[in-house]
């Protein structure tokens, strides 16, 4: 095996871009205006002994590194290669990255980073992701919710000005010294224990929540919302 393909070099690589990451974002936010709307009402939730979890769509997934709300967060991030890179980024600004999707390894991340936090959890999950399709709610975050008791709360976000990449979810990036907006949304419980036809129903209520959330951060920007046709 060659030096360049050896497993250490392949972790300083990442390691490298992921810092080099972190501080092209932080330079780039110091240009950005973050607004939000309803955090103050969130804010109470925050503090409660129950927690909150986050629901985000992954084309914004980083978006809320600029924003207090990211302090004290765990983030739900996948188990993947891609994911290791984005825990590597969030870790630099202080969001603890939980590796797994939102199903029952996630449920099990979970519940460990609630019970090392003294029985409180603020958590964010990108419920489209990690592969898609984008702006669709999968039912995992639902079977979190119900198996843990904690409130979902929806944040919509939306930039004035961004670029979009070429990936499934046609990411985005703010364009320097444009204003972003994220709506946080009413908290949501999902009943405990629900069966699966329940589930479903709460699937697409919380899908309600975060699209509403959305929509009305576009209109704060001044965009349209969906932003782009799905892929």
């Amino acid at each position: 095996m060659s030096f360049l393909g050896s497993p250490w070099f392949r972790d300083f690589r990442n390691r490298a871009l992921a810092g080099a990451t972190g501080l092209a974002v932080r330079g780039l936010y110091l240009t950005v205006r973050f607004h939000d709307h309803g955090w103050t009402r969130v804010r109470e939730e925050w503090a409660s002994e129950r927690g909150v979890i986050l629901t985000v769509w992954h084309n914004s997934l980083m978006i809320p590194l600029g924003h207090e709300c990211r302090h004290g967060v765990h983030a739900l991030i996948s188990s993947g290669r891609d994911g290791e890179f984005v825990a590597r980024v969030f870790r630099g600004f202080g969001v603890e990255a939980l590796r797994g999707s939102s199903t029952r390894h996630g449920l099990r991340a979970l519940r460990e980073a609630i019970r090392k936090d003294s029985g409180r959890g603020r958590f964010a999950v990108t419920p489209d992701g990690p592969r898609g399709p984008r702006y669709s709610f999968g039912p995992g975050v639902t079977f979190l919710a119900s198996r843990t008791g904690i409130p979902v709360v929806p944040v919509g976000i939306a930039v004035s000005r961004a670029w979009h990449l070429r990936t499934w979810d046609r990411y985005r990036i703010p364009k320097p010294f444009s204003i972003a907006h994220l709506v946080f949304g009413a908290p949501r419980i999902v009943p405990a224990g629900a069966r699966r036809e329940d589930l479903a129903q709460q699937t697409k209520h919380l899908e309600a929540d975060l699209r509403s959330a959305s929509t009305e951060a576009a209109e704060h920007a001044g965009v349209s919302w969906p932003d782009l046709p799905r892929s």
